[in-house]
């Protein structure tokens, strides 16, 4: 029996009937039809978190980058979310990492959120709706407190539930969580100028700076 999602919308504990044709046959291809009824009992679907394709990049110049504004959301039976999480896994480094939100967002969707710069976890509590979750992690940004970060691509994990009983907390194939990649890009910081040449410059000499970078410039 195939119901080819015909129940999908049944929330947990709701009943639906349906009738099926059953044949029965014998050895000699004589049949007989009867008509019964059948009882469907409707389960909790989790929810569905979808990170986009692809990576998020973010370099020294930039003042925090979303992780991902395309995530989305879903589950077929609808409801509300208790929470959820966002945490930096591979390549974390609690002295550089931050991830921060749009707390405006947040708030007005009845959601706050706490990160841990020890553990590289923000932390979403309250309940919303499945779209306001959704918006609210995708206000997430990442940035790089320092001028010449480690350049090591960061794991940036999303889950659903606030990491509680019903939080799933695993690999990108769980319905519940997905995860996003954050590249590292040094850009280097001009970090002293010198003249030289004239001291009044006019229209027929010329003044020379020299600039220092933080870090080796190619291809200029």
């Amino acid at each position: 029996f195939d119901p080819n999602g015909e129940f999908e919308s049944l929330n947990d504990g709701d009943t639906a009937t349906t009738q099926l044709a059953v044949t029965i046959a014998d050895i000699a291809e004589n049949t007989n039809t009867q008509t019964v009824m059948a009882t469907v009992t409707g389960v909790d679907d989790p929810p569905i978190l979808t990170t986009s394709s692809g990576k998020s990049s973010y370099t020294t110049a930039s003042s925090g980058v979303g992780v991902d504004d395309n995530l989305t959301v879903t589950d077929i039976d609808g409801g509300t979310l208790n929470g959820a999480r966002v945490s930096i896994d591979s390549g974390f480094e609690p002295t550089e990492d931050t991830l921060s939100y749009n707390s405006t967002v947040a708030n007005n969707r009845s959601l706050s959120g706490e990160y841990d710069a020890g553990l590289g976890i923000l932390t979403f509590t309250g309940s919303a709706s499945l779209a306001d979750v959704q918006a609210v992690l995708r206000t997430v940004t990442y940035d790089n407190r320092e001028s010449v970060p480690t350049e090591a691509a960061r794991e940036i994990m999303f889950t659903l539930g606030s990491g509680g009983p019903s939080s799933v907390l695993s690999s990108k194939s769980s319905s519940m969580s997905g995860q996003r990649s954050m590249t590292i890009a040094i850009v280097p910081e001009v970090v002293h100028i010198t003249r030289s040449g004239t001291q009044n410059p006019t229209s027929s000499n010329s003044v020379r700076f020299n600039l220092t970078f933080s870090e080796p410039v190619t291809g200029v």
